[in-house]
C-alpha cells in the first residue's frame, strides 16, 4: 500500500516528505478541484524534496 498526500506549496511538499509519504500529488487551486501546477512550482518542489 502506498501513502499519497496532496501538496499545494513547497512547504507542504517538504512536510509530506518528512512524514514518510510514498508519493506527493502537487496541485494548484485545490478549491477548484486541483489544477496542474505551474512549471516553476513543479521545479521548486522537485529541487526541495
Amino acid at each position: 500500500m502506498y501513502i499519497e498526500f496532496i501538496a499545494t506549496t513547497i512547504e507542504d511538499a517538504i512536510l509530506i516528505e518528512e512524514s514518510g509519504a510514498d508519493r506527493i500529488e502537487l496541485v494548484s487551486s485545490l478549491a477548484e478541484g486541483g489544477l496542474t501546477p505551474s512549471h516553476a512550482l513543479i521545479e521548486a518542489a522537485v529541487n526541495s524534496v
